[in-house]
């Protein structure tokens, strides 16, 4: 029995491998696959032929010569073939979406957020009703974690009426995990041994990526670099903490201090507004990042940092950062630190990667 199970996951694990290795190298032979991955050509052979019955590669009609100029057909990934129902969690609102699992968005809705999850469900089944879809899984994407104390969702309620209102599987992740693995599956790193994410926006939320493997706050306490206390007896934070980053960093606690002189602003209104005072918070609160981005970094020898959310939409949030980093680290290279290209995507490029992860490459993260 025992023996049936390990051969089973080595199988699931080796197509695994040959989808990771497509979607990163591009269209190639089976003959290339054998030689990048150290599989027997006969075994590529065989596990190719069910990835093309499953669906989730196939020829492309392309061929490729190798030294002795024998033609052989090239693998594609067919991932735009299978679409994803997508609901993505942020502080002030929540993202419905349909897309292919290659990242292409078909439909989105953007509503106000409400942690009565039977309200979700029914805002998913409208959004759904208007732009129906063969879909494969729902993709959730949640602030905190699975579980009901420490997450905004009653996660298992959610995935239960889901479950009962469309007959698919529901696959949850907290958002900047699901984000940090989008990242690997749909944007680029330059070094995937260690890479540590920060998200910016309504809330602050961190991720690590090590040796192609995602953690985050919920499951690597460390990593949570939201809840690292940057201001003595601070602003009370959710956590019941003083001073914690995401309290001091937040949207909602910088349109209280703008407020406070004078200058209200909504959240939309805070990117883009030129006034100096609003300079003023942010570089003050940049200050407050940096420090934390270069303790974490430090501890978790990341040699890369991604930086995504919505703050990193205002014009040069990133460069003020990196100078405030600078500034505290002069051996800082800040050529380490960028806004991810998918920053764009943000909102709903999780979903996806959640259920694509799990459903086409065989992930465990």
């Amino acid at each position: 029995m025992s023996t049936g199970m390990n051969v089973k996951n080595v199988r699931v694990r080796n197509k695994s491998l040959i989808l990771h290795l497509i979607n990163e190298n591009g269209d190639m032979s089976r003959k290339t696959i054998a030689k990048k991955t150290g599989l027997t050509p006969a075994a590529v052979t065989k596990l190719t032929a069910e990835l093309i019955e499953e669906g989730l590669i196939s020829e492309n009609g392309k061929y490729q010569a190798d030294r002795s100029g024998r033609k052989e057909v090239s693998l594609t990934l067919r991932l735009e073939q299978h679409c994803v129902l997508g609901i993505n969690a942020e502080r002030d609102s929540i993202t419905y979406s349909i897309s292919d699992m290659a990242g292409n968005l078909k439909a989105i809705w953007v509503t106000d957020f409400t942690d009565d999850v039977d309200e979700v469900a029914r805002r998913a089944a409208s959004f759904f009703e208007e732009n129906p879809a063969d879909i494969d899984a729902i993709g959730v994407c949640v602030i905190g974690t699975r579980s009901k104390d420490y997450s905004v969702w009653d996660a298992p309620k959610l995935i239960r009426l889901l479950e009962n209102r469309f007959a698919k599987r529901v696959i949850v992740k907290n958002n900047v995990k699901a984000f940090a693995l989008a990242q690997l599956l749909y944007g680029k790193v330059k070094n995937a041994t260690s890479v540590l994410f920060l998200k910016w926006g309504p809330g602050v939320g961190s991720s690590i990526v090590t040796h192609g493997r995602v953690f985050s706050g919920g499951d690597n306490g460390i990593t949570e670099i939201g809840h690292y206390i940057v201001k003595p007896n601070g602003a009370k934070c959710r956590c019941s903490r003083r001073g914690c980053l995401e309290t001091e960093v937040a949207f909602d606690r910088i349109v209280e201090e703008l407020e406070k002189g004078g200058l209200s602003l909504t959240h939309d209104e805070l990117i883009g507004s030129d006034d100096e005072r609003v300079k003023t918070v942010f570089e003050e609160k940049s200050t407050l990042v940096a420090m934390s981005l270069i303790n974490t970094a430090t501890i978790l020898n990341a040699n890369e940092i991604v930086l995504f959310g919505s703050v990193f939409e205002r014009k040069g949030v990133d460069e003020m950062l990196k100078r405030h980093i600078k500034d505290l680290f002069e051996n800082f290279d800040e050529n380490t630190v960028s806004v991810s290209a998918l920053n764009d995507k943000r909102n709903y490029i999780g979903t996806v990667a959640v259920c694509a992860s799990e459903l086409f490459f065989y992930d465990e993260n």
